[in-house]
C-alpha cells in the first residue's frame, strides 16, 4: 500500500557506497579526457615530425641540385656540401670534404678574415657581407669566387649557410 513503511529495508550497494562510486566516476571521466588530449597531442606531434622531414627533404633536394655551391659550416668544419661545391673544388664525393677544416680551401692570407667572419656568424649570429675571395681547390689551383653567408643552426649547432658562386669567367673578362 501507498502509506506503508518498510522497516529494516536492505540498503542497496549504490546507497552504501554512493560517495566512492561518484568519486570513482569523476576520476574515470578525467582520465578519459586526459587520454583523449594525449592522443590529440601525439597526432599533432606526428604530423609536425612528418612536415619537418618533408621540409628537410625538400631543402636537401633544392640544395643538392642548386647551380651554385652551397655549404653548411659548423665548428669551422664542413658539415654539408652540395654537388656544385664538389665540382668547384674537384672533390669526387661530399665525403671527401665533410668534416675537413674550412681553412683548407682558403689561401693562408685570408685565414684571419675567414676566422672573423665565422666568429661573427657562429658566436654573434650576425650576417656578414658578400665578398669576393680566392678559393683553393683540392689540387691547389686558385678559383675566384663570390661568397655570401648567413648564420644558420644545423643539427643544434650554430654555424653558417654559405653560398659560393664561381666568378672566374667574369674576372677573366674584366
Amino acid at each position: 500500500p501507498k502509506e506503508s513503511v518498510i522497516v529494516n529495508r536492505p540498503v542497496s550497494f549504490f546507497e552504501a557506497h554512493r560517495k566512492i562510486i561518484i568519486i570513482a566516476s569523476q576520476i574515470i571521466f578525467v582520465l578519459c579526457v586526459v587520454i583523449a588530449l594525449l592522443a590529440i597531442n601525439l597526432r599533432q606531434r606526428r604530423r609536425a615530425a612528418q612536415a619537418l622531414l618533408k621540409s628537410e627533404k625538400q631543402f636537401r633536394l633544392l640544395a643538392h641540385h642548386a647551380p651554385d655551391a652551397i655549404v653548411i659550416q659548423t665548428r669551422e668544419q664542413f658539415a654539408y656540401v652540395n654537388a656544385a661545391f664538389c665540382a668547384l673544388i674537384g672533390a669526387k664525393t661530399p665525403e671527401d670534404i665533410l668534416g675537413c677544416s674550412v681553412y683548407k680551401l682558403f689561401h693562408p692570407d685570408v685565414h684571419e678574415t675567414i676566422k672573423e667572419r665565422i666568429r661573427l656568424m657562429n658566436m654573434e649570429q650576425k650576417r656578414v657581407p658578400t665578398m669576393e675571395q680566392k678559393f683553393l681547390n683540392l689540387d691547389g689551383a686558385g678559383v675566384d669566387v663570390e661568397v655570401a653567408a648567413v648564420p644558420f643552426n644545423y643539427h643544434n649547432e650554430n654555424g653558417s649557410l654559405v653560398f659560393i658562386r664561381n666568378i672566374s669567367e667574369r674576372k677573366a673578362a674584366e
